[in-house]
């Protein structure tokens, strides 16, 4: 195994770890993690479909994250509800 074979198996495993959380937050926050080590390891891998998938799911994960906070304008953050709420651990 090549060293920086260890950095796509850090992002699958927060990517695993974070379906496996009860908060929203915590999810958002390790997914968005794992798509970031997920992405890297594409781009050494010269492997476009990764860095595109993780690239994007990175970008989701932000964009959640950011209406999570409260940062976004409350035309762009529209919907939402539910378990879209901050937890209390935030």
């Amino acid at each position: 195994m090549r060293p920086l074979d260890l950095l796509g198996y850090f992002g699958s495993v927060l990517v695993v770890l974070s379906l496996a959380t009860g908060s929203v937050l915590r999810l958002r926050w390790l997914n968005l993690a794992g798509a970031l080590a997920g992405a890297a390891y594409g781009v050494w891998l010269a492997a476009p479909p990764v860095v595109a998938l993780n690239g994007v799911v990175a970008v989701l994960d932000a964009w959640h994250l950011a209406r999570l906070y409260g940062v976004l304008p409350r035309w762009l953050a529209r919907g939402g509800g539910g378990d879209d709420e901050v937890p209390a651990e935030a």
